[in-house]
């Protein structure tokens, strides 16, 4: 028996143990089902079952529980969750945790009216449109998503003014702040409560979604650019059509991707390590988004890749995917010549890089010239996104606008 059939079996005794004792709580997370893969059909027995929890287990398909609507709460992070539909008919729901999935669609649970806490931590969500409506919610995370646009949130509960009610929202490290200068600065706020009722003054400021909106400034340092016009839900983010393919390549040579991920996490380590501060306590806008993409591939390099695990293909495409997000912001930045500029003159002032960068690339990547090149960014993002992803060629390619110093 492998297992995941020991799983499948211990998840069967204990619904038949809750079955029994008409129990409303059913908690199949821990150690002893990480491996479980199918939630058993006998669930559905359960129909006054209000509390579930199947985080960290490698459940896909939740079908299962379509017939469970006395569920009130719903727990579901770090599983391999994608697909919500089969969860329209739960509209008792008030907390629903989905972080760590690969849920890009929210469409599904625009039926979950009563949701009061609602938690999408680094999924690949991109849309709020869909949840717009709920003035129930007093708890929203949104921290590394890839949501672009706050707006939809402003007839939502959490940014209601209700006496005596603690709302949270957290939105730190996505597309949102790094677009928008003024979202960043309010994300940092500590109290949860005032972040969100200065975020709804700030919103209420802004021409009502989808109207287009140009911020004063953006959060990563890029020229700022108009926010809003999409009328349909973005496409899905590259890093999930791309990494299906790539991530088993990636897998099939573990200990290749975790030396790699280390041997160049450490070299941009290296050539940032000196470099003076332009900006309080941060460094010029491209040399900061480099040192995200070193610290995400030393987040690569640290945890163990076992090949063959279906676990890790879930834990390798959320990596990717920050990766990606980040390698697209420095594209981005990389084609306004001040801020190329800024970065170059940064590393040019720190002793020893110009006569380690030419002594090392300085003959293939073009004497007396400033890359990034020079700290194998270009290379990670060729060796896990893939030698033809179109990020890699559009990084390439500005590497050699980078100017001469």
């Amino acid at each position: 028996m492998t297992d995941a059939e020991k799983a499948y079996k211990a998840a069967l005794q204990k619904i038949g143990r809750v079955r029994r004792a008409g129990g409303t709580a059913l908690d199949l997370s821990g150690e002893s089902f990480s491996v479980l893969d199918t939630v058993p059909l006998q669930i559905a027995q359960l129909r006054g079952l209000t509390q579930l929890d199947l985080s960290g287990t490698k459940v896909s398909d939740v079908s299962p529980l379509t017939t469970l609507t006395a569920l009130t709460g719903l727990f579901l992070s770090k599983t391999r969750v994608r697909d919500l539909s089969p969860l329209s008919t739960l509209t008792n729901i008030t907390a629903l945790c989905l972080g760590h999935t690969l849920v890009t669609d929210l469409t599904a649970i625009a039926s979950m009216t009563r949701l009061v806490s609602l938690r999408l931590i680094a999924t690949p969500v991109t849309n709020l449109a869909p949840i717009a409506t709920m003035t129930e919610l007093e708890w929203l995370h949104l921290d590394e998503t890839q949501v672009e646009d706050l707006r939809p949130i402003v007839g939502m509960g959490l940014l209601a003014t209700q006496k005596g009610v603690r709302r949270a929202l957290f939105y730190s490290n996505t597309p949102a702040t790094q677009r928008d200068g003024a979202l960043l600065r309010l994300s940092q706020i500590e109290d949860p409560d005032d972040s969100a009722t200065q975020t709804l003054a700030y919103l209420n400021t802004l021409p009502p979604w989808p109207e287009p909106y140009t911020p004063e400034t953006s959060g990563d340092g890029s020229p700022p650019a108009p926010i809003g016009a999409l009328l349909e839900p973005p496409a899905p983010l590259p890093a999930v059509q791309a990494a299906e393919t790539q991530i088993r390549t990636l897998l099939r040579n573990a200990l290749v991707t975790q030396a790699t991920a280390a041997n160049l996490s450490e070299q941009i380590a290296r050539a940032l390590h000196g470099v003076q501060a332009t900006q309080g306590n941060e460094l010029a806008p491209i040399l900061q988004m480099m040192a995200e993409v070193g610290e995400v591939l030393g987040n690569l390099a640290d945890d163990p890749i076992t090949s063959g695990d279906p676990e890790r293909e879930q834990w390798l495409l959320l990596r990717i995917a920050q990766l990606e997000a980040i390698i697209e912001r420095l594209t981005r930045a990389l084609r306004d010549t001040e801020q190329a500029r800024l970065a170059a003159e940064a590393l040019s002032k720190k002793d020893g890089f110009l006569q380690s960068y030419r002594k090392s690339l300085g003959t293939a990547a073009g004497v007396g010239t400033v890359g990034l090149i020079g700290v194998g960014v270009p290379t990670a993002a060729d060796y896990f996104l893939g030698a033809d992803h179109p990020l890699v060629t559009a990084f390439l390619t500005v590497m050699g606008r980078l100017p001469k110093v």
